[in-house]
């Protein structure tokens, strides 16, 4: 990889290789490379990762926040809406195409007021909801449920 960006600092360099013409291509290199990383994050989602293997896969997060890495991930790539304060990070539902916003792992709320955006039949959302119902009954359905690619969420997730 390294090799690739000095490729790219050599291109927008092109002769110019002052102190400020260095921070800027560094300044955008660190762009491009945040927003592909946001992108591959909700990508993750779609694909039926949560919060918890996402951090295990993004290196530092576990290391430095613990039980709390769901969160930091969710807030390094949350986006402010419109409305001051809300974050979410926007990602398609793998199952059922909806344009969920999703408000990260901290909200203990309904799935519909925590990730709106999936269709009512979604299986997905089904689950979720079930989860959510669960825990309000004091009922622990299973601790890890599998996801979508038959890993299970938290102990075993292998970065790839």
């Amino acid at each position: 990889m390294e090799r690739g960006l000095d490729a790219i600092r050599r291109q927008m360099l092109a002769g110019d290789d002052s102190a400020l013409a260095a921070v800027e291509v560094a300044r955008r290199i660190e762009l491009a490379t945040r927003r592909d990383y946001a992108r591959r994050v909700a990508d993750a989602r779609t694909a039926g990762a949560t919060w918890e293997q996402i951090a295990g896969a993004a290196p530092g997060f576990v290391a430095a926040f613990g039980a709390e890495a769901g969160d930091a991930v969710f807030n390094d790539v949350a986006v402010a809406t419109a409305r001051a304060g809300e974050r979410y990070v926007a990602w398609r539902c793998g199952s059922c195409d909806g344009l969920v916003l999703d408000r990260g792992p901290a909200g203990s709320g309904h799935p519909d007021d925590t990730a709106p955006g999936h269709a009512d039949a979604c299986d997905r959302r089904a689950a979720d909801v079930a989860r959510y119902v669960a825990r309000l009954d004091g009922v622990d359905l299973e601790p890890d449920p599998p996801s979508s690619h038959g890993r299970r969420r938290g102990r075993d997730l292998e970065p790839w």
